[in-house]
């Protein structure tokens, strides 16, 4: 059987503390539009985005509610769920 193209190669690590390096360089106070509609995967984005300092937009559960706040919330960036229920 033969061995994978990628056999033996070791992902290279960029930042030791990924969040804290995205964090430092929005400038201002970072703003997260989440768009998801499941509660409870929600609940968890929702606290692990504000321990790391992010202020929540939205959330949004729905496409019509998340295009209203993508038009008229200022927002650094978004975290969109891929199967959303209308």
């Amino acid at each position: 059987m033969a061995e994978p193209a990628n056999a033996g190669v070791s992902p290279t690590i960029v930042s030791q503390e990924p969040a804290q390096a995205l964090t430092k360089a929005v400038s201002g106070n970072p703003r997260i539009l989440i768009v998801e509609d499941a509660e409870l995967v929600l609940m968890d984005i929702v606290h692990v985005i504000r321990a790391l300092g992010w202020e929540v937009v939205g959330p949004a559960a729905r496409l019509a509610d998340a295009l209203k706040l993508a038009q008229e919330a200022t927002f650094d960036a978004a975290l969109v769920g891929n199967n959303l229920d209308g």
